[in-house]
């Protein structure tokens, strides 16, 4: 799920990069949508510090003990309008993540066309890649799918210290990552093949699946078929899944990489 304000920040550069993409966004709705929430969730918060204003005149027209009915009945009316409020928010920001989990992620790259890129050619098969991938860290193996763990980590907040984690699953891997670390990884792995793929080839925008920022296919020396997606923040907002950065004192989403082996060796 794409974040609403970068959506919102960089409209035009969404608007344009979609378009060479060739989808179709309906971006309109979702600010038309992002403004009315706004603009009621400013209301909202004046009317919760009136009320609160309210609350404390009760308590001194108490004290000098003065009739507190028409205050009482004013604060239940602003009360009655709060909760209106608060559940219409609450409707407005499924509705605007509903539209947001459609869109695909903002590409990294513009180009149309897959690139191939040269290599330097070695005798490098998927298991071998495999054990590059290891020295990164451990790879913990799981039965499940990607996202049967997801779900299970759910507003689970990661340790810094202990990321990079690395996930088995059934003919794939995936790279769960600080901010600061995923392109780093990324990038070492993208280079490492560059000097042992077979064939090494920068997806097209066009042909990147919907949760990649930057997507790659490489075929090895055992005709080894592997895909790499830099997917960064798309299922962590979705699930929440975050990370606590005790020297920065703050917390952030995870970020991912998959990679997808399609090997008879493997």
């Amino acid at each position: 799920m794409i974040a609403l304000n970068e959506l919102v920040k960089n409209y035009d550069n969404f608007v344009d990069r979609y378009k060479l993409m060739g989808k179709k966004a309906k971006l309109d709705s979702i600010i038309f949508l992002e403004k009315k929430f706004t603009k009621l969730q400013l209301e909202t918060n004046q009317e919760r510090s009136n009320c609160n204003k309210l609350c404390g005149n009760v308590a001194e027209k108490l004290r000098r003990g003065e009739s507190t009915t028409s205050l009482i009945d004013e604060i239940n009316s602003l009360d009655k309008k709060i909760n209106s409020s608060t559940a219409k928010l609450t409707s407005l920001y499924k509705k605007i993540n509903n539209k947001l989990k459609k869109l695909p992620s903002y590409p990294r790259e513009d180009n149309v066309l897959n690139i191939p890129i040269k290599t330097t050619q070695t005798n490098l098969g998927a298991k071998d890649f495999v054990n590059e991938i290891a020295k990164i860290a451990e790879i913990r193996e799981l039965e499940e799918t990607t996202l049967d763990f997801l779900k299970s980590q759910e507003n689970c907040v990661f340790e810094v210290e202990k990321l990079p984690t690395i996930i088995g699953f059934k003919n794939k891997i995936s790279i769960l990552s600080s901010k600061d670390d995923v392109l780093k990884i990324y990038d070492k792995l993208i280079n490492f093949l560059e000097q042992n793929a077979k064939l090494l080839i920068k997806k097209s925008i066009k042909q990147m699946k919907k949760e990649s920022t930057s997507e790659y296919r490489t075929v090895l020396a055992d005709r080894s078929v592997i895909d790499i997606r830099l997917v960064e923040e798309y299922y962590s907002r979705e699930y929440s899944l975050k990370y606590h950065d005790s020297k920065k004192d703050m917390s952030r989403f995870l970020n991912q990489i998959d990679i997808f082996i399609y090997s008879k060796s493997f």
